[in-house]
């Protein structure tokens, strides 16, 4: 299913299947059902620079664009690079874990790779601590889905997230278990909201100046 956003464009249809016949690994798409919360919860102001350091096809990226965010983007996959250039997008980097921002964003909404996969289990941990150290500003907020998992498993990459999450103040909202149903790629999946504010000084300020 061609995702609603490019439908009234067909010069993207070839590229979007090719998209979806050949996924990213980690991939999933945002729906209607995630996308809303999350709008809700970012809390976005007139003027806002916001980042989506994974943003696939552009589902989440487009929705912050039409709320009136200056929105750039961060994609790993190329065919995914290509669609979310054809859409308009300021692609800054091509890791969110080896870019170095051209600056820190007032917003950070994402929706970040999951894997089912024991060797790289948690790598959704690892990419929100990453955003919030080095691309959130002071005063900032990152709002991410995060596998429901993180709240009893045992492995070091959960601890340590739900270190960051103590010791930041995070919120954690469970969301429906349908969340990622009604999309290109439907699937089942227990996740959360985690909304973690930056304080406007710590050090990330004291080193930006």
């Amino acid at each position: 299913m061609i995702p609603l956003h490019i439908q009234p464009q067909p010069h993207l249809h070839s590229l979007a299947i090719e998209i979806l016949n050949n996924p990213a690994f980690g991939w999933f798409p945002s729906s209607s059902a995630l996308i809303a919360p999350m709008l809700r919860a970012a809390r976005l102001e007139p003027g806002m620079t916001i980042l989506e350091p994974s943003a696939g096809m552009g589902d989440l990226a487009i929705a912050l664009r039409q709320a009136g965010a200056t929105v750039q983007v961060i994609e790993r996959d190329l065919l995914l690079r290509q669609l979310l250039f054809q859409l308009g997008f300021r692609l800054v980097g091509r890791d969110c874990l080896r870019t170095s921002p051209p600056h820190r964003y007032d917003r950070i909404v994402m929706n970040p790779p999951f894997s089912t996969s024991w060797q790289e289990r948690g790598v959704d941990l690892i990419h929100i601590q990453h955003c919030y150290e080095h691309y959130l500003a002071p005063g900032g907020r990152l709002v991410s889905v995060v596998s429901r998992s993180i709240e009893n498993r045992a492995c070091p990459r959960a601890t340590r997230f739900r270190r960051f999450l103590r010791s930041t103040g995070a919120k954690v909202k469970p969301l429906p278990l349908e969340v990622f149903w009604h999309t290109s790629r439907p699937v089942t999946v227990e996740a959360s909201l985690v909304i973690v504010n930056r304080p406007r000084r710590d050090r990330a300020s004291a080193i930006d100046g």
